[in-house]
């Protein structure tokens, strides 16, 4: 790094954004290797508001640093790729520290910044830039392959997201987006005090250090720049805040002209890589900025990566320095150099699923999330939160000053949950397994305000104790004593950073996601209509997109609530309260994307393995005990099975043996089901074989008079079960009559003296034969 060179130019936009009719000069500060002339080198490039404010950047002389070079350029990323063959960038956007022009918060000023940058790189013809502000000396890129990356965090990452929509960036082969925004409108999402925080801060970085303020940092050359530029740019911020809507706070053109998610088809048709890295406590740009964005970049075929760690508003770098070094390095050795180093056939999603527990995957969500659609019943204090319909009923809540910006502040960090007169909680049965959520969560409600114009919020929490990421804290990073050099240094900088690991906190809960939204904005975010007062709503919305897993055990929560934050449009950053809010149960429900889907996510019923009652006999009936089966009423179902084969029809707690099961084991299946809980069998021991059935029958009754010649009649009685085969044999004197099988027999001459009996015998398929003898006539006479 000691031989790298460090130079300043200003590029000519093409815009003059504040109207002294010249195009502006844009100020880039570059840190490049000395190469020879053949040698031609990428640029990655970072660009931001925020070098005018008290902290930017070191100059040789500060004092004067329209016309001074850096002393060294601040950050890792010089340090690490330079010596590595890029050049590294910082770009002042228009209208902050010494670039002309007027900042726009990422709208069009800052988009034309950066490109009139990357067009100078790729040494467009008519591109020019100069050493100072006088315009006197022109300044080449001849050292520029052409090739450009652009990254940031925060509102830099937000700046690299749009100029990747720009239709005037060649060259530029990527962008890096770190915790970066990706449409203005979301940093305030749906509808809630969205205000004129665009103007608001577009003004702060035009005069962070305004007249009056005490011990100012920034040297007096630079704050009456700034001043001035403040007073030629307030027009524009007075229009900006007059567009955004403070009042209203719908989506209009001013908010859609700062979308760069609607805009992904030109990133595509840019042949614009994206590698996005967010943190899924970053409170500051949220994780709807990223998954919104995400899911567009996919639908497009735009070719992209994604880091996603459960620390809050930081760079990887400071998550794991090793992981995203390395992966970032060999991404833009991909991008900008071409080289084929097998970092597009790796998995494309990295996501930290515990703290310092890192897993791949082939896309976000990960493969196997699947919406899962919760209803919530009414129960004292805390109701439940189950798969299928919700309940019916009212229940209200009042707004009051609740604190969700941490990860357990909601619940106090409890692992029971509890409700209360300012929140309305449900939550689901201690979970069977682990579930994991991947994906935007959503919730619908239908609501009666309090005022015209109220917000309502939803938290999803995690029961259970468990060692999680705090967030709220530092970042959720911990600095660890070692320390290791990242590159190499100037002197006056120093490249040794502190080793870092998970700052984490034992809690018995934490939220896993928040979502707020505007009531008046019920029927679209693009128009605002207050709520009569008595009158219900139904608002749909989403949750900020998560990434985590509820263990086994552990309970699902939904709270409502109303956190009341509303900006009040006539004072600049003060808060009022807004009103509590009563729901109707049944058109209340969440909407979760489960890994899984509702399997994974359902109740457990406490079930009981069933008996039978009875011998298996065929036509004797069995019964089923099961038992009490639980939680509260369960709906059971049998089905009962011979040698392991069901039994078709046989669905009743009660069945008897058909012939067919004769010589089989029988044994019966129970099903419990409950809405919200899984379905769960039991099943039976087996019975001995099943043993032929017992007919009923009566002894044969003879009639006619024993008399040879005359005829005589056997009279077999009622025979079952059923129908039953018969068969009859006479007899005389004890002595089967040869041929005389019939139910009747004429009496014969040999027959005279003695006595007749007729035996009749029943048969059927599954029943032991059994035969039956009538009682004996008196002696035949002749």
């Amino acid at each position: 790094m000691a031989e790298a060179l460090i130079e300043h130019v200003y590029v000519e936009a093409a815009m003059d954004s504040d109207g002294d009719g010249r195009r502006d000069l844009i100020r880039a500060d570059i840190v490049r290797p000395r190469t020879p002339a053949a040698v031609k080198v990428p640029a990655i490039i970072t660009a931001t508001g925020y070098n005018g404010t008290p902290g930017g950047k070191p100059y040789v002389d500060n004092a004067n640093r329209d016309v001074s070079d850096l002393a060294f350029m601040p950050g890792w990323e010089d340090n690490y790729f330079v010596p590595r063959g890029y050049a590294y960038i910082s770009v002042d956007v228009a209208g902050t520290n010494w670039s002309e022009g007027c900042v726009d918060n990422v709208g069009p000023n800052d988009v034309e910044s950066v490109a009139a940058v990357i067009r100078w790189l790729h040494r467009e013809p008519d591109s020019v830039a100069y050493r100072n502000l006088d315009r006197e000396l022109a300044v080449d890129a001849g050292w520029s392959s052409g090739k450009s990356a652009v990254t940031g965090i925060s509102y830099d990452g937000g700046i690299a997201n749009a100029v990747a929509t720009s239709t005037a960036v060649p060259g530029l082969q990527t962008v890096v987006p770190i915790a970066g925004g990706s449409s203005a409108y979301n940093t305030r999402p749906h509808g809630v005090f969205v205000g004129g925080g665009t103007a608001d801060f577009s003004e702060w970085l035009t005069e962070p250090e305004p007249a009056g303020v005490e011990d100012p940092s920034n040297p007096a050359r630079l704050r009456e720049h700034q001043a001035e530029k403040r007073r030629v740019c307030q027009p524009q911020f007075d229009r900006m805040r007059a567009d955004s809507d403070p009042a209203e706070r719908s989506y209009n053109a001013f908010w859609d002209a700062r979308n760069y998610t609607r805009k992904v088809d030109t990133i595509a048709a840019n042949g614009v890589s994206v590698f996005i890295a967010t943190g899924q406590g970053d409170m500051i740009v949220r994780t709807n900025e990223f998954g919104e964005h995400w899911a567009a970049l996919q639908q497009a075929g735009v070719e992209s990566k994604l880091w996603l760690h459960r620390r809050a508003h930081v760079d990887p770098f400071d998550v794991d320095r090793d992981g995203w070094s390395d992966t970032l390095h060999r991404w833009y050795d991909h991008e900008l150099l071409g080289i084929d180093n097998g970092i597009t056939d790796a998995p494309a999603v990295r996501v930290e699923t515990q703290p310092d527990v890192w897993e791949d995957a082939p896309t976000w969500p990960v493969p196997g999330s699947t919406p899962v659609v919760l209803g919530i019943g009414a129960k004292s204090g805390v109701g439940t939160l189950r798969i299928g319909a919700s309940g019916t009923g009212t229940a209200s809540f009042a707004g009051a000053q609740l604190d969700d910006a941490a990860p357990f502040a909601l619940t106090g960090g409890a692992a029971e949950p509890r409700g209360g007169r300012d929140r309305l909680v449900y939550a689901s049965a201690p979970l069977s397994a682990d579930a994991r959520i991947s994906g935007t969560p959503s919730v619908t409600v239908r609501v009666r305000p309090e005022a015209a114009d109220a917000n309502i919020s939803v938290a999803l929490v995690d029961y259970g104790p468990a060692e999680i990421v705090d967030w709220s804290r530092w970042n959720g990073i911990r600095a660890l004593d070692s320390t290791r050099e990242w590159g190499g240094s100037r002197a006056a900088e120093g490249a040794t950073y502190a080793d870092t690991a998970a700052l984490t906190a034992t809690t018995g809960s934490s939220v896993i996601t928040r979502g707020t939204a505007s009531i008046a904005h019920h029927e679209s975010l693009e128009r605002y209509t207050p709520v009569p007062q008595g009158t219900y709503v139904e608002l749909t919305w989403t949750l900020f997109p998560a990434d985590h897993t509820v263990a086994a055990g552990h309970r699902l929560g939904l709270v409502l609530y109303n956190n009341s934050i509303q900006l009040d449009p006539g004072t600049v950053g003060d808060y009022v309260g807004t009103a509590g809010s009563t729901i109707d149960l049944a058109g209340t429900s969440l909407s979760v994307p489960i890994v899984g889907g509702d399997t994974a996510i359902a109740g457990v019923l406490v079930p009981q393995t069933p008996t039978i009652v009875g011998t298996a006999r065929v036509g004797s009936p069995l019964t089923a005990t099961v038992g009490a089966w639980g939680p509260g009423q369960v709906a059971l179902s049998y089905q009962w099975a011979a040698d392991g084969v069901a039994i078709a029809g046989a669905t009743k707690s009660t069945w008897t043996p058909s012939p067919s099961a004769r010589g089989k084991t029988i044994t019966v299946t129970v099903t419990g089901r409950k809405v919200g809980y899984t379905s769960t069998t039991r099943r039976s021991n087996p019975t001995d074989k099943t043993l032929s059935g017992t007919l009923t029958s009566v002894a044969p009754a003879i009639s006619g008079t024993a008399k040879v010649g005359r005829t005589l009649t056997a009279a077999p009685g009622a025979w079952g079960p059923g129908t039953v085969a018969l068969t009859y044999q006479w007899k005389a004197n004890g002595t089967v009559i040869a041929g005389a099988t019939a139910s009747t027999y004429r009496v014969a001459s040999r027959d005279a003296g003695k006595t007749l009996t007729v035996t009749v015998t029943g048969k059927k398929t599954g029943y032991a034969t059994q035969s039956r003898k009538s009682g004996a006539t008196k002696a035949v006479v002749k």
